[in-house]
């Protein structure tokens, strides 16, 4: 359910907000953002429970499974709603903006990726004074900080591609077609080369600190 809002929330925040007045945009940024803390609290203990159930069962089994969905799940939701809040409390700001542009696109991602740095550089802190459950818990919110500058930059790309093949008419879709996968042969084998090695390392390390993740 909070998967389905969050989806719901951020794919459709333009559209929520499309003939409504300033201030009832103001209060569905702030509603959205009391969701996006409820979410978060609710990942807590759902984080929690999926630590012990998979300390206690097979995790190929169908309940460590279930927990590991259901975390993945809660976690996107949280970046989900907070990007749709983001989105909102922009068009409150100013009705005018046209929030599809790519000038805005570029504008919201690097305000969600600055903030994100800012709770991601405290939560760090405080996960290196803390062990066992609470370090978990800490660095699967992490993980849902760095998924929502994920989303942020994704929609730039997205936009970016769109009005690139937009310059070719009825081919438009072709060339969007054709953008995207010379996205893919550029960025992929970076991927693999730099990032996932760095992650692996990383990984590592902290398994090494605190031991194996469950």
């Amino acid at each position: 359910l909070f998967f389905i809002m969050g989806d719901i929330g951020a794919t459709g925040a333009d559209t929520m907000a499309h003939g409504l007045k300033q201030q009832e945009v103001r209060n569905a940024a702030i509603l959205m953002s009391v969701i996006s803390i409820i979410v978060l609290i609710c990942a807590i203990p759902i984080i929690s429970l999926s630590i012990r159930v998979l300390k206690e069962h097979d995790r190929h089994g169908a309940l460590a499974r279930f927990s590991i969905i259901s975390v993945n799940y809660t976690l996107m939701t949280f970046a989900w709603c907070i990007f749709a809040a983001t989105e909102l409390l922009v068009m409150a700001a100013n009705p005018e903006i046209d929030i599809h542009g790519i000038v805005m696109r570029v504008v919201i991602a690097v305000a969600v990726t600055a903030g994100s740095f800012a709770f991601i550089f405290a939560l760090d802190k405080v996960a290196d004074n803390s062990t066992g459950t609470t370090h978990k818990v800490i660095v699967k919110i992490i993980l849902a900080k760095a998924i929502l500058i994920g989303f942020s930059w994704e929609h730039c790309f997205q936009v970016a591609l769109e009005t690139m093949g937009a310059n070719f008419n009825e081919y438009a879709a072709l060339v969007t077609l054709l953008l995207s996968i010379m996205l893919c042969i550029v960025v992929f084998p970076a991927y693999l080369w730099y990032i996932m090695p760095k992650v692996s390392e990383l990984r590592e390390a902290r398994e090494a600190e605190f031991g194996a993740e469950d």
